[in-house]
């Protein structure tokens, strides 16, 4: 997978790419959200970890943070 660099972000080098992380991570987290519903365990911290992991999902793809309009497009 190609990785991003300081001149040339992934997002410039490959939008497709960017986009198909940004929904897998969003699927992910909804179904991950769908568990949390489904046993009755959804906390301000049980969110916030979901959230977490899909960050850290999204560095581990592109080699950078999310902006928060990726945030945004990804969690709502």
């Amino acid at each position: 997978m190609e990785k991003a660099n300081k001149d040339q972000p992934l997002s410039e080098t490959n939008p497709e790419n960017l986009q198909d992380i940004i929904k897998k991570i969003e699927a992910d987290g909804e179904r991950m959200l769908g568990e949390l519903k489904k046993n009755r365990n959804v906390t301000d911290e049980s969110v916030t970890n979901l959230m977490k992991t899909g960050e850290k999902e999204f560095i581990k793809k592109t080699g950078r943070r999310m902006t928060y309009g990726e945030i945004r497009q990804t969690h709502g």
